[in-house]
Order: C-alpha cells, then structure tokens, then sequence
C-alpha cells in the first residue's frame, strides 16, 4: 500500500461551524466539483420517494473505492458537514488519493433532512437539539429499511451503488444528541481502535465503552464494537431490526466491510467510565421504572392530542420510540427477566449512563414529534403543543441535570469523525491494486 494512503495522522481543519442545510450541502459539492475538473463530479444515483436527486460527489478514480453516506438519519446532521470536508481534503490533495476513489452520498433521506429543523444554534441548550426533531419511522429509514422486509428507493439506490462500485469499505456517518464516541464494523479493523482513540482524544471526546446500539455487540477495544455471529442477536429485542440484513451487510458480498462512526453534541465523562456497579439490578430496575412513568405520562398526552394532530410523517414517527418504550423497560427489568443475552449481568456506570440516557431521550422524542404533528392553527392545537413542548422543556432540563452534560463543538465532532474514516480508508485498503 502506498504510505502517502490518507490516514488519522492528516489533520482536518474543519470550516464549517454548523450543520449545513440540505441545499447548502447540494451547493458546495457541485462547486467542489467545479473547481476540481476530471478529478471531482457530481452525479445522481437515484430519487427519493418525493422525488428529490440522490446525490454522489465522487473523488478520484481507482479500482480500490471507498463509499461514504451521510443522512442516513435526519436528526444526526453531522455527516452532511463531515463529507464535504473529506472530499475537500481529498481534492485538494490528490496525493492522498492513492490510487482509492472515494464516493460519498451527500445524503440518503433527504425527504427526511427536510423535515429536521436544525435549530437556531443545537449548542446553546439540550432542548434546542429536540425541538425540530424529526426522524422517520424504522421501517420508513433507507439503511434499516430491508431488515423490515420494506422496499424503499433510496435503500435500493445504495444499493446498487454499491454493487456497481464494489467498496473494500462502506461508512456511515452518524451523531448521538447525547452520548459519547463509539464505532461499529461488521468486521473487525486491526489497527483501527488505536487510531481512534488517538482522535477522540485529540478533540476531547469521551470514547464510549457500552452503547445501547451494541450493548450485544463484541468488543474490539474501548468503543468499538464488532458484529457478533450469527447465532447471536446483536439489539435489544424490542428493536427487532437486524444488520445482517439492513444495507450495511451488502459490500461482504464482494469482500468488504462496514464501519459506523458516531459523534456525539452532547456528552459526559460517565459514558467512558468502566467502574463496576456495585448494585447493577438496582440501576436496572429505576431505569426500568423511569422509562415506564414518563412512557405513561406522554401516552396519556398522546391519546388527548391524537385527534387534533395531523396524520403524517411527525405522528408516523412516533410510532418507533413509542412502540419500543415498554417492551425495553421490561428487557431491563430484572423482576421476572430472564437474561437471555448475558449482557446485562456485568452493569459498569458507562453501562447505566447508557440506560439512562434511552430512558430519557425516547419520551423526549415522543413529546417533540408530536408537538410538531400539532402544528397549525387552532386553540386546542395550541393548547396541546404548548404541553408537549414544555414537557421537552422540562424533560431536557431534567435530562441535563442526570448528567453533567457538554455541548461537544461542531468543528471537533466532524474533525474526529472524519479522521476516523480515514484511519479506517488506510486499514482496511487491499494491497496490491
């Protein structure tokens, strides 16, 4: 492999302070491509379901290709920013191109993206993060799509993309609101939790050592985390999506792999914090019952407003976070649960922060989507928003409180994050290509 193959060791200098908005990504892509004639171009992959353009900026030419998605979920915006970095670096440095072209899908859903409000400024307080949430359905989401047996055009998309392009690696770029750092590959990257660790240090990220997305998942050093084998399952049953069957299992087809990076906006030292519980049931069982209590306080909102809400995507949504709420209390409860999967013998505080922070993030969730579904004229529509937007309020402030939470700047979340996929470009490259 040529040594000049980009890696954590170039640094990315971000210039963008803030998520950017679907057009803007749009715009400083096609004028990417503009000033890099032969080198960049700007295609189109497919339509959404309203019939936007699925965008591609491709970068460099090669038999080896690396594929970048971004958008994936609409509220976790870092990646629209991360890509047009990466590909401004890439451009701008062909050396480091190294015979790899790189794809990069400058966002899956966006019908979705359109319907996330970012917010005046997401660092200014939790509940600024909240109050434009949107994210669709599971069944509805372009990655997760196929594991519901659902077809969607921009999962198809993706791919054929990716059977016409045979990536040694596929990425995809997500962000938690609250949380730590942590990847996920569906096969293991020697080399690469050292390379990570050294960015998220680098930006003053806590690494996270127990994510409720791989609470199942094999370890492969401080967070990152590997897909298990088949035989076991690698979510909570109450999230009966499954990865070997959603799009990111497709590059195995044809030898590669997978790798998710996640960044937090929000984050705690705790999420990094290995220290044994000394009473982990007990840490279970509130969980369990915080979850329950404020689950019935936002179906007991859900059932008064439902009939002035307007059916559509915000009141479709509500159906995920809703559906899984009770069902996970249970999983965690230890009265009456049989512990099938094991994981849940061994709680450390990064563990319960992780817990904790579901507990609190999914009837967050609910209250703001369905305060956005509750928009539009009318005293009892106003009525009824006004409650689910102070119980975001109040919930944000509470949620705040649990934890000592920092706002994580932009610029550090899509610098870490993009160090990380070249880390992983350069460790996982074939040789000899």
């Amino acid at each position: 492999m040529n040594a000049s193959t980009p890696d954590a060791a170039v640094e990315i200098h971000p210039t963008l302070r803030r998520a950017p908005a679907p057009d803007e990504i749009i715009e400083r892509a096609g004028a990417l491509a503009a000033a890099h004639p032969g080198l960049a171009r700007l295609s189109v992959i497919g339509r959404s379901r309203a019939g936007e353009p699925l965008r591609v900026l491709s970068v460099g030419e090669g038999e080896r290709r690396v594929l970048v998605t971004a958008g994936a979920h609409s509220n976790e915006q870092v990646g629209g920013a991360t890509v047009l970095e990466l590909a401004g670096l890439l451009a701008g440095r062909p050396e480091l191109l190294s015979g790899t072209a790189w794809d990069f899908v400058l966002c899956l859903d966006p019908d979705a993206s359109r319907l996330a409000d970012a917010g005046p400024a997401r660092e200014t307080g939790l509940a600024s993060v909240f109050e434009g949430f949107y994210r669709a359905a599971g069944e509805e989401q372009p990655e997760w799509a196929p594991s519901f047996g659902v077809r969607m055009p921009e999962s198809d998309a993706l791919l054929r993309l990716v059977r016409e392009r045979r990536p040694y690696l596929q990425v995809s770029l997500h962000g938690v609101d609250v949380g730590g750092t942590f990847i996920q590959t569906t096969k293991a990257v020697p080399g690469l939790g050292a390379a990570f660790a050294a960015s998220a240090w680098r930006t003053g990220i806590p690494v996270e050592s127990a994510s409720y997305d791989a609470f199942f998942w094999d370890s492969d050093g401080p967070g990152v985390f590997v897909l298990p084998p088949a035989d076991r399952r690698n979510r909570f049953e109450a999230n009966i999506e499954d990865a070997r069957t959603s799009t990111w299992y497709a590059p195995h087809a044809y030898g590669g792999r997978t790798l998710i990076v996640e960044v937090p906006e929000w984050t705690d030292e705790r999420f990094a914090d290995p220290t044994p519980l000394d009473d982990g049931p007990e840490a279970l069982r509130a969980a369990a019952a915080f979850l329950r209590s404020r689950t019935r306080t936002v179906t007991a909102l859900l059932k008064e407003a439902e009939p002035h809400a307007a059916a559509g995507p915000f009141l479709r949504a509500i159906t995920t976070p809703l559906g899984v709420s009770h069902p996970l209390a249970d999983e965690w409860d230890p009265k009456g649960r049989r512990d099938r999967h094991g994981a849940l013998h061994h709680m450390t505080r990064a563990r319960q922060a992780s817990l904790e922070t579901i507990a609190h993030r999914l009837p967050i969730r609910i209250s703001a989507l369905l305060a956005r579904a509750l928009e539009g004229p009318g005293k009892e529509r106003e009525r009824l928003r006004s409650r689910a937007i102070g119980l975001v309020h109040h919930w944000c402030d509470e949620f705040a409180s649990a934890f000592a939470l920092r706002a994580v700047p932009f610029t550090d979340q899509v610098a870490h994050q993009g160090a990380t996929v070249l880390a992983a470009a350069r460790l996982t490259a074939p040789d000899g290509v």
